[in-house]
């Protein structure tokens, strides 16, 4: 799998932590990565109308705290290894990415962050007028 695409813009956000002295920088990029691909799948779920059991088969409406939590475990911890795997720490530090680019990684981030909450926001709020809950 060739992910030399993603590998800049992930470094530039992983030196922009580096560059705050933010602690824990490589999980907190891969963080920052997985909720930015979450609210992308969020908006595209609500804006097509299509249940979240279509990505998250093992996320059930259930009363019971302990299975939620257990099916939670079992859907996330792979993903967030699979990143980890990915965008290693050493593969991020090696990316020869000049100062500028990791100050506008600040930026970009609320910017993107911004953008996908409000859009999540005005979907949700169309999502309620259509059902009548609003």
């Amino acid at each position: 799998m060739d992910m030399k695409f993603l590998i800049k813009p992930i470094a530039a956000i992983y030196l922009y932590y580096v560059s705050r002295d933010i602690g824990i920088p490589h999980f907190r990029t891969i963080m920052t990565v997985i909720g930015i691909v979450l609210l992308l799948t969020f908006n595209i779920l609500i804006a097509f109308q299509l249940p979240f059991t279509t990505i998250f088969p093992l996320v059930r409406d259930t009363e019971n705290r302990t299975q939620l939590w257990i099916n939670m475990i079992l859907v996330w911890t792979p993903i967030i290894i699979l990143f980890a795997f990915l965008f290693s720490r050493k593969r991020l530090a090696n990316q020869d990415l000049g100062e500028s680019v990791v100050k506008k990684a600040g930026i970009v981030l609320f910017v993107v962050f911004t953008f996908l909450i409000s859009t999540l926001i005005i979907l949700l709020v169309r999502e309620g007028l259509r059902k009548g809950t609003i």
